[in-house]
């Protein structure tokens, strides 16, 4: 049923979602979500929660062998562009986003995800400062943000279908920038 109500609003949007599509979708019935969930608005938080939370443990798991600091960079870029239908995830994340700047009750679990997805950027980044892999040319703290915000503006590309951006263009340009942000110069940035 989540991952029902998690498509419904990746197509519709927050305000336009209903539970009768999303009852549809799961192919049960609203009575059953009413069931499992006091209000609309609670069954779309935790959907919306719970593909985050999900993304977030398949990166921390993808990331959990890679020693390397940039190894770590270089797989929770691809583990973003190359997500399952990368574009819908990018239409739910930016939807996520957006509902949670309209609706105050949404701005906890959208801050904790961004949060937590923050936090595995900066251990990268910090380890590599530690370990002199990366030389920045910024404070490690605004490399982080540069890059977070290279990247939620590359999703809301992806998500609008706009046709400068694919989640190939993503990884590279997303690569790219990080090499240069953290002073790997020599060296191929997608390796």
């Amino acid at each position: 049923m989540l991952r029902a109500a998690a498509q419904c609003l990746a197509e519709s949007g927050f305000e336009a979602v209903r539970l009768r599509d999303i009852a549809t979708a799961a192919g049960v019935t609203t009575g059953a979500l009413q069931h499992y969930w006091p209000s609309r608005e609670a069954l779309l938080e935790q959907a919306l929660e719970q593909v985050s939370v999900d993304l977030l443990e398949r990166w921390a798991t993808a990331t959990a062998d890679a020693a390397d600091p940039w190894d770590r960079i270089v797989v929770l870029v691809d583990q973003l562009a190359s997500a399952p239908d990368v574009r819908r995830h990018c239409s739910l994340w930016t939807e996520f986003a957006a509902a949670a700047g309209r609706h105050p009750f949404l701005r906890p679990g959208f801050r904790s995800i961004y949060d937590a997805w923050r936090t595995l950027l900066t251990t990268a980044v910090s380890d590599g400062v530690a370990t002199g892999r990366f030389t920045p040319r910024l404070p490690a703290e605004d490399v982080v943000t540069v890059l977070l915000t290279h990247m939620d503006g590359c999703e809301l590309a992806l998500a609008a279908d706009i046709d400068v951006m694919t989640a190939e263009r993503l990884r590279s340009l997303t690569l790219e920038l990080a090499a240069d942000l953290l002073g790997r110069s020599g060296s191929s940035a997608g390796q």
